[in-house]
């Protein structure tokens, strides 16, 4: 050990030197692998999604376009965007050999199969950083769990469906969720064994998840100080004179302190780029956001936000592992000789919530897959304690574990079949078949059909320039417009093409039925959940000009 005082050992019965079942490293290692292939199947059967395209149909994804315009700038000169940059970098290592293959060099314009090749590899990394953080996650949970219960926080992680879905997407949603994980995993280590060494690849693996997206950095500032008073406890059992100096100012600390704001500064390349970095920190500071808003910052709206978080938090789990993680809280808050690493978790989750969520005043299911990875090992840790004292039905407390993964595994896959069975790709089809002249797509082009091979042009949703462009048939997102602001020019045109009043009929519509609705589509589109899961699959209709014996009054 490197500091002047050692940590005492986890009791045993909470921790991984009193195993609650023979599970063998073998066989855990088969499960694992079980595990991320399943993750990675998933991942690669909707990787697609939205391609071939320049744009994509997912929201806040990471397009080539962007990546490319940094390439050009150096990400330099003033170059910033609305995230920090880490992850264009590893976008841009990704993209090389791509890039190299095509012959692309600055201000060239890549080929529509280049950019779609170019999705597919930023996409297949965020695969990759999503396999990776399930197996950190299982290694998180072996700090304090036997295997059957780091297996089973593991895998509600793996099978979350906003997981899933930004696991096959170039959002930053994986990226930085990896280094976060990764953090933790050190974190643990050095809160246990108090290593130099394990502090500051904390701090590193945290200033890259801060460098990948601002809003991780809530996170930890209730853990640090949490750190200070662990490391204090810990001083004054071996009756050391000035714990507090030693806890918040040991050398360790400040060197891992050092390290992250090196890292995090070089990041943000300020000798190249102090301009971007300069207004990247003006938007985030100035709360660009606000406009998202949904909540007040009183009493009233907290407790608001609160319950909107928890409903998010349930959606995002799922209702057993929702539970089964709040009924582990609940104990462990009773419980004596409570496992130090969970204790850590439920710091940072609450840190999570108060200095982001609580801030920005919203909330969607991609913002709560952090806290609902520090939930995921109570529901874990409850497991072990399960199986530990209930000898008699072991077997069946062990096959409820396995139908809980097995139903949230269903769940997961629900988020495959809708990117696989986008309503889009079927509109695209029958316009094929049946559109003999020009079509207009009206709407943001990300939530439209892409019909680049057909006589398309995408035109804002005024009646002025669709009549101007009298194009044959008119192809509109369905939910798009049905959001459309009351009295706006948007809501005003779709009320016109319904109506027939522009001279369109409905010729076609369509939305993809799962086989069962295990997701709880409804609630998501009316926004009981706010998750982007509502983008997908939308209700797409498709108006043709009227003819003689389409029974329409104007």
């Amino acid at each position: 050990m490197n500091a002047p005082f050692a940590y005492r050992r986890e009791r045993a019965g909470d921790s991984v030197h009193a195993p609650a079942n023979p599970m063998t490293r073998r066989s855990a290692a088969v499960a694992m692998i079980a595990l991320l292939s399943a993750l990675v199947v998933m991942g690669l059967y909707g990787i697609d999604w939205g391609l071939p395209s320049r744009r994509g149909w997912a929201v806040d994804e990471l397009i080539p376009g962007d990546v490319l315009d940094g390439i050009e700038k150096r990400f330099a000169g003033g170059w910033y965007r609305r995230y920090p940059p880490l992850h264009y970098y590893l976008l841009t290592a990704s993209y090389a050999p791509t890039l190299l293959r095509a012959g692309w060099e600055p201000g060239r314009r890549l080929s529509l199969d280049a950019h779609t090749r170019l999705f597919l590899v930023g996409r297949g990394l965020s695969l990759l950083m999503a396999a990776l953080t399930v197996f950190l996650v299982y290694r998180l949970a072996r700090e304090f769990l036997d295997r059957p219960g780091a297996l089973f926080a593991a895998s509600l992680v793996a099978f979350m469906p906003p997981f899933v879905f930004y696991a096959g997407l170039a959002n930053l949603e994986i990226p930085y969720v990896f280094w976060w994980t990764l953090s933790l995993v050190f974190l643990t280590r050095a809160l246990k064994r108090n290593r130099r060494r394990d502090y500051a690849c904390w701090a590193v693996a945290a200033a890259l998840s801060a460098a990948t997206k601002d809003q991780i950095l809530a996170s930890y500032v209730l853990v640090v100080p949490w750190i200070v008073f662990v490391r204090h406890r810990n001083l004054k059992q071996t009756g050391a004179r000035g714990a507090w100096r030693q806890a918040a100012f040991g050398p360790d600390l400040l060197a891992a302190g050092a390290c992250a704001a090196l890292i995090f500064v070089a990041m943000h390349n300020p000798i190249g780029n102090l301009e971007g970095a300069r207004a990247h920190f003006a938007d985030v500071l100035n709360d660009g956001n606000r406009l998202y808003r949904e909540y007040s910052g009183d009493l009233s709206g907290q407790a608001g936000l609160l319950r909107a978080t928890l409903v998010n938090m349930r959606f995002t789990l799922g209702s057993a592992g929702f539970w089964l993680g709040l009924v582990g809280v609940a104990l462990l808050t009773i419980r004596r000789g409570r496992p130090l690493p969970l204790q850590t978790l439920l710091v940072a989750a609450v840190s999570y919530h108060v200095f982001f969520i609580g801030v920005a005043l919203y909330c969607y299911d991609r913002f709560v897959i952090p806290p609902c990875i520090c939930l995921a090992p109570f529901g874990g840790w409850l497991l072990d304690l399960v199986l530990r004292h209930v000898r008699r039905r072991r077997a069946l407390w062990s096959a409820c574990a396995l139908v809980v993964v097995a139903l949230a595994a269903a769940r997961a896959a629900s988020v495959t079949w809708l990117l696989v069975n986008d309503s889009r790709h079927e509109i695209a089809a029958w316009l094929r078949e049946n559109a003999g002249g020009p079509i207009a797509t009206v709407g943001p082009p990300i939530h439209l059909p892409l019909l680049d091979d057909l006589d398309a042009r995408w035109i804002n949703a005024k009646a002025s320039r669709v009549l101007r462009f009298d194009p044959e048939h008119v192809v509109i997102n369905a939910d798009y417009a049905d959001r459309a602001m009351n009295g706006s020019e948007a809501h005003v045109f779709y009320a016109a093409l319904r109506s027939g009043t522009l001279g369109y009929c409905r010729a076609h519509q369509y939305r993809s039925k799962p086989p069962i609705d295990l997701l709880g589509l409804e609630a998501i589109r009316n926004e009981t959940v706010s998750s982007n899961l509502k983008y997908v699959n939308p209700l797409v209709q498709v108006y043709r000009r009227c003819r003689r014996d389409d029974n329409v009054s104007f």
